[in-house]
């Protein structure tokens, strides 16, 4: 404390007890050479720092208001007040020397202090701004800080700061003059790193991967945990399935159920749970063995998983109303599903066709489409379209259950629309009921799949084509 200041305290203590007006005592004889004390130098902590702007909520005391604008030495400032406490503006523009923007308010409004600081840090994007909770009722208070901390997520440049003092006198009810100071208070933000996991697990509960990870990755820094790098990991896993980059999913599904194994993780949650990810991790393996090896006899496995991961991404896209995606997955899971069944009679799409097959699939063609033979156009690679003719005319029970004539048809109009679709050949966009039917499709051949090949799967398997539950997420 100030010595002078201490001095004086003592002198005004003796003449309050000897029956003089505290507070217009305190006016004439401390508040001068403690006003002059702070413009001069103002106690901070933990460091001074130069804010751009300041909004103050004003109570019935406003020398702490004063004290907390010059305490943040800004040059833009706004002070919200109730009609009671108008009255110490003009006190408090002298005292300062800066220009003041009034806000007015109910003493209970919180709502407009939220629009305020709002409108405010909108206007001083960038800038330094100090929100100071002193004064005012508590719903003020309480208002300016809830505020100020939600606003500090999305403008970094916010801070909290309030009026305390080190010592309080007692008997007078009132802070001792020259022990104040204006405290910069941190935000839980960046004092609990868990506010972040719960940021975290909003954006994992959404399917937000990447986001996720991002928000674990910043726990891990903040608690020192690194069992939150795990759960970022596994962010990492899924952002990857999804996205179909299945190299970088499967070597993070495989470290994943490596790390599970350990201590850490015997009691937890997760740990209890390394079942569902290695079954994971075996249907990243059985993709990517797949992508790598084409071979649609030995790896049926692969050849499910990965048209499953397409439908369930299909679904995924139609939930967020995106459309063209959704049948772009649909598309291929269904195109997919029709080459391991051509795969079944030693055919490939862009194998040579005999003059005997050509012949029966133009045949065919024409009467779908209700063309002559002769204007049925045959490429040499065979689309979607024509893989489905050439099973039809190997007679495979399968596509014949699936697509009739009027199914056949009804798919050439879906591919149609498919091709002069935005993200393919043209300008269109698709139609939801064709996409529909296209799944349709791709579900009846992929479940013939699984049972034809006895692949025998747990009835659980579905589930593991999904994200785990956030309940596995809990210390």
């Amino acid at each position: 404390m100030n010595e002078r200041l201490g001095k004086l305290w003592q002198e005004y203590k003796e003449k309050v007890k000897a029956g003089q007006d505290p507070r217009t005592l305190y006016q004439q004889m401390v508040w001068p050479i403690l006003l002059d004390s702070w413009k001069k130098s103002p106690v901070v902590e933990p460091q001074k720092f130069q804010f751009d702007v300041s909004i103050h909520t004003l109570g019935t005391s406003p020398e702490a208001t004063t004290l907390a604008i010059l305490g943040t030495r800004s040059s833009e400032v706004y002070v919200i007040h109730t009609p009671e406490t108008r009255k110490y503006l003009e006190q408090i523009r002298r005292d300062v020397g800066v220009e003041l923007y009034p806000i007015e308010i109910e003493k209970n409004d919180v709502v407009t202090i939220y629009k305020r600081i709002k409108e405010v840090v909108e206007r001083n994007i960038g800038k330094a701004v100090a929100l100071d909770v002193t004064g005012g009722t508590k719903a003020m208070s309480a208002g300016m800080a809830s505020g100020g901390f939600f606003f500090r997520r999305f403008f970094p440049n916010i801070r909290v700061v309030y009026v305390d003092n080190e010592e309080y006198d007692e008997e007078l009810r009132r802070p001792v003059a020259g022990s104040e100071k204006l405290v910069i208070l941190p935000s839980p933000h960046e004092v609990l790193g868990d506010v972040d996991a719960f940021f975290a697990l909003e954006h994992y509960s959404k399917g937000e991967f990447y986001e996720a990870q991002r928000y674990f990755r910043e726990t891990a820094k903040k608690t020192k945990d690194n069992r939150y790098n795990v759960l970022a990991d596994i962010c990492v896993m899924y952002h990857a399935w999804y996205s179909l980059d299945i190299e970088t999913a499967f070597e993070k599904s495989r470290k994943l159920v490596e790390e599970l194994q350990t201590d850490t993780w015997l009691n937890h949650p997760l740990g209890k749970s390394r079942g569902f990810f290695e079954t994971q991790s075996k249907i990243l393996e059985a993709i990517k063995r797949f992508l790598e090896e084409k071979d649609y006899t030995r790896n049926k496995f692969g050849v499910f998983a990965l048209a499953k991961t397409l439908l369930k991404k299909s679904e995924k896209h139609e939930m967020h109303g995106e459309t063209i995606l959704t049948a772009l997955c649909a598309y291929r899971a269904l195109e997919l599903l029709l080459q391991e069944r051509l795969s079944l009679y030693n055919l490939t799409p862009d194998m040579p066709l005999t003059d005997e097959d050509k012949i029966a699939i133009r045949r065919e063609m024409s009467k779908i489409l209700q063309k002559p033979e002769d204007q049925v156009e045959m490429h040499d690679k065979l689309g979607l379209f024509g893989m489905a003719i050439l099973l039809i005319v190997k007679k495979d029970s399968c596509v014949q259950g699936i697509f009739d004539q009027k199914r056949l048809k009804a798919l050439s109009l879906a591919l149609q629309s498919r091709n002069s679709s935005l993200l393919i050949h043209g300008f269109d966009f698709p139609n939801e009921k064709q996409v529909e039917y296209i799944k349709e499709c791709a579900r009846k051949l992929l479940k013939d799949l699984e049972i034809r090949a006895e692949l025998r799967l747990d009835p659980s398997i579905d589930m593991c084509f999904e994200k785990a539950g956030l309940d596995l997420f809990k210390w």
